[in-house]
């Protein structure tokens, strides 16, 4: 690849990034200059994951491949059950943040499960990258793919994909930040469905999909499931086949198509005899704003000791309190304060906490008083996420 044309791809990717627009609409003018100058794609695959877990949420593809909606569903599901190699996960908690499928295994993909149902469609090389901010927090993921035949993705396509993806992840970062509260009307009970080892449905509560459709992606009509269903039961399904009794139930933290936050809980079910029936329940409800106040801190770029603040503000501390809290002057709590409403967009400690709580459940009332700008990494239009299979 020339300079000149790696540059170039910087810049528009850049641009693209820095608009402040809708995921998808991202995705598919990313994925446009990556064409432009990477010869040979195939296939490009966009992910979304909860920084915290890493469970991937949402799903987008753009290509030329005729690719079975099954098998989509086959190859999230499997991201997080089976044992694969350059798993989302795996390379997002890497050194490196990107990895090729033809490294994997001594230089021969052939146990990568992956890998031979990519390649059942015609893909053969996979190529990587984290879409990670540069503190390494990791917001989503890209695939790459070349046909059979086709040669291995080059030393300047890992550089320009390493080069453009803190500024990618700022991306996603901001179009996770809130527009508004949601009305949550009627649907308060938490929605249940149940997937077996196969990702196939084998039971739901009533009105699931209403919970489904407030999910990014996925179309319950067409049998299509949403991308967080379908990491979270995998990962329920892949602890319990491992016997991690002790690791936490997986959780999912996703934004909502129209504003608002959902949290996905997974369990192993057993029988009544403790025997493993081999399935798993993913319970989705709206999200209580203590499980998204971490996530939306850190989407706003505020610093751990504004979190620090924010933490104890919404506990009603006064700045005095919080300054002998913290063993800081008021004065240097005002200034935290007054970074933190640059950041967020309020002029108060009020404002602040419907702000922050504006997109998950109504938070519990408390009391309030009221004030650095962001710096480039953290400025941004906020946009609400949206991605689709």
């Amino acid at each position: 690849m020339k300079d000149s044309a790696m540059r170039w791809a910087v810049e528009k990717i850049g641009d693209a990034a820095g608009r402040g627009q809708e995921l998808v609409p991202l995705w598919r003018s990313v994925t446009d200059v990556l064409c432009e100058v990477v010869p040979g794609i195939w296939d490009a695959c966009w992910y979304t994951v909860d920084p915290a877990s890493l469970l991937v949420t949402s799903h987008f593809r753009q290509g030329k491949a005729d690719v079975p909606e099954v098998l989509l569903e086959e190859l999230v599901f499997h991201e997080h059950f089976s044992d694969d190699v350059n798993r989302i996960v795996d390379i997002s908690r890497s050194a490196s943040g990107i990895a090729a499928i033809h490294e994997a295994n001594g230089g021969g993909p052939g146990a990568s499960t992956r890998w031979r149902r990519s390649l059942t469609v015609g893909s053969d090389q996979e190529l990587r990258v984290s879409l990670r901010t540069r503190s390494k927090e990791a917001w989503g993921a890209l695939s790459l793919y070349r046909e059979a035949g086709r040669p291995p993705f080059d030393t300047d396509v890992r550089t320009l994909l390493r080069t453009v993806a803190p500024q990618l992840a700022l991306a996603v970062r901001q179009a996770h930040l809130p527009i508004g509260a949601h009305d949550h009307g009627t649907a308060d009970t938490p929605g249940l469905i149940v997937l077996d080892r196969g990702s196939k449905v084998r039971a739901a509560s009533p009105g699931i999909e209403r919970w489904l459709g407030r999910l990014p992606d996925g179309d319950w009509s067409a049998g299509r499931l949403p991308s967080a269903v379908l990491s979270v039961a995998a990962t329920a399904l892949r602890a319990a086949d491992r016997e991690e009794g002790a690791v936490p139930a997986p959780l999912a933290r996703v934004a909502g198509r129209s504003g608002g936050w959902l949290a996905l809980h997974g369990v192993h079910l057993s029988t009544a005899g403790g025997a493993g029936t081999h399935e798993a329940a993913v319970v989705i409800e709206y999200a209580h704003p203590e499980r998204v106040l971490p996530l939306l801190m850190s989407a706003y770029g505020l610093t751990d000791r504004e979190r620090d603040v924010v933490r104890l503000s919404l506990q009603g501390r006064s700045t005095a309190q919080i300054a002998e809290y913290l063993v800081v002057s008021t004065h240097t709590v005002q200034q935290h304060l007054k970074s933190i409403f640059a950041k967020t967009g309020v002029r108060s400690r009020r404002d602040l906490v419907g702000t922050l709580f504006s997109g998950g459940a109504e938070p519990v009332p408390r009391q309030s008083s009221g004030g650095g700008s962001a710096g480039p990494e953290d400025s941004g239009v906020r946009t609400p996420p949206g991605a689709g299979t």
